[in-house]
């Protein structure tokens, strides 16, 4: 049975506008443009775009009150169209670049349930773009990462399938859509679903691409 390996934000769940909020007021104090830090930053996980601005002791307390901040500032998010689908798949994990705290926050807004694997930022010594998270969200499903194949660059016109079926996670093709009701695919390994595009299972070496910031 493949596994899927799925973003959150921009996959999942919509929270472009509770980002954007926060980091326009984060900019503030750093007298820097939020929406540019945003810009420059996406799938980078949120400690390492503070650690730009601060250091040391100061880094730990800026990420503690930038979570608090996130966390309670979900207004305006939701599930993005067939994000429920998605996670009612046999095996599923969301790999993540939020803290686990804020994933929760951000999945609860969104009325969508945990699933039984869900890799964080904090869980992982590497974050996105590096394959860490990614290879730890396929160990925890106890399945063999035969391989993340990346959809970076992909245009955004909408693919039809072959035979015409129309599958799509946040209004983008999606290989995982419509998979709980098709059945398990054939074959092994473990398969990115990322905001950039559905991503199919390629054997090789694992790639990976950034699709969020947080």
């Amino acid at each position: 049975m493949r596994v899927f390996l799925s973003d959150l934000d921009g996959v999942l769940v919509d929270s472009t506008a509770a980002l954007e909020r926060t980091w326009v007021r984060w900019g503030r104090r750093f007298g820097a443009d939020g929406r540019a830090i945003v810009a420059a930053n996406h799938g980078r996980p949120a400690r390492d775009v503070l650690g730009q601005f601060v250091s040391g002791a100061e880094l730990d307390a800026a990420c503690a009150a930038f979570e608090d901040d996130e966390v309670t500032d979900t207004d305006g998010i939701v599930a993005l169209p067939g994000a429920a689908e998605v996670l009612r798949l046999p095996v599923v994990a969301i790999v993540t670049s939020c803290t686990r705290r804020l994933a929760l926050a951000r999945l609860s807004a969104a009325g969508l349930p945990e699933p039984a694997v869900l890799v964080s930022a904090d869980m992982v010594a590497r974050g996105k773009p590096a394959p860490d998270p990614y290879l730890l969200g396929a160990e925890l499903l106890r399945r063999r990462p035969g391989g993340l194949c990346r959809a970076g660059g992909r245009s955004r016109r909408h693919r039809r399938r072959p035979g015409g079926r129309n599958d799509r996670v946040g209004g983008r093709h999606h290989p995982c859509a419509g998979a709980a009701q098709r059945g398990p695919p054939r074959g092994g390994g473990a398969a990115r679903a990322s905001g950039n595009g559905g991503l199919t299972p390629a054997a090789g070496r694992c790639r990976s691409s950034s699709s969020e910031m947080r």
